[in-house]
């Protein structure tokens, strides 16, 4: 018998007659948990893929779930085989490289990997936990404190800013700190007494072309022009000028 892979090998579709259809059961693995699909074994007339895996390639490359409790079946066909097994070579000699080992412990030197990076930022927290309250301490402890603090540090965050904020907050008029690149984008946070909090804030965004928001003499957002932070930081020193002033 001639089936319809032999004759038209690149035929897409065509219609067939079911010779045989029974209840069926598949061991697999779905998403790493062993399961148990129920389906039918489906014998036809006729077919578009080869027997015994001559002729057009097939890659059976797993099943994932699908909608209304169906299963999809991933596979490949025909030349996106052979341009898979291609890309899988070329991914597999370059994390051999930069691995330094055999593609069998490819997945285990990543694992470790992954624990080092998870080490070593949780420790670099830690560093910005005690640098933030070294930083704050110092400048409690300075008897020449100005009434405005300024503080810049790129490889900061949040919870860097927040804490330095909590620490002299009531020791200043005003404090602006920014993280991130010195130049492009990052977080910023203006803080200090109400009254100058809300009069400046919108205007700090504005500068640094960014957006905030606030409340109870906080006000944070990001920005996206950190090299204008000179520009904010004249404003904030022109309202205490401006504020000395009205007070004598």
């Amino acid at each position: 018998m001639v089936f319809q892979c032999q004759k038209q090998s690149y035929l897409k579709e065509f219609e067939t007659t079911v010779v045989s259809c029974t209840p069926a059961e598949l061991n697999t693995a779905l998403h790493g948990k062993k399961e148990t699909l129920k389906g039918f074994n489906v014998i036809l007339e006729d077919t578009l893929l080869f027997p015994e895996g001559g002729g057009q390639a097939i890659k059976i490359l797993g099943t994932e779930k699908g909608k209304k409790k169906k299963i999809n079946l991933l596979f490949l066909v025909g030349n996106r085989v052979l341009k898979y097994a291609e890309k899988s070579l070329r991914v597999e000699k370059a994390l051999t490289s930069l691995l330094k080992n055999g593609p069998e412990q490819h997945v285990e030197a990543v694992d470790r990997l992954q624990k080092s990076v998870k080490l070593l930022q949780k420790n670099n927290l830690s560093l910005l936990r005690d640098l933030a309250l070294l930083t704050a301490k110092n400048f409690k402890s300075d008897p020449n404190k100005c009434k405005i603090f300024v503080l810049h540090r790129k490889e900061g965050d949040s919870e860097f800013m927040n804490i330095i904020a909590n620490e002299i907050v009531t020791e200043v008029i005003l404090l602006f700190l920014t993280v991130g690149d010195e130049k492009g984008a990052g977080l910023f946070l203006l803080a200090g007494q109400v009254d100058a909090v809300e009069a400046l804030g919108t205007k700090v965004a504005g500068i640094l072309d960014g957006k905030g928001a606030g409340k109870h003499g906080r006000y944070q957002g990001k920005a996206n022009k950190m090299s204008r932070r000179p520009e904010v930081e004249a404003l904030l020193q022109q309202y205490v000028l401006m504020k000395d002033k009205k007070e004598e």
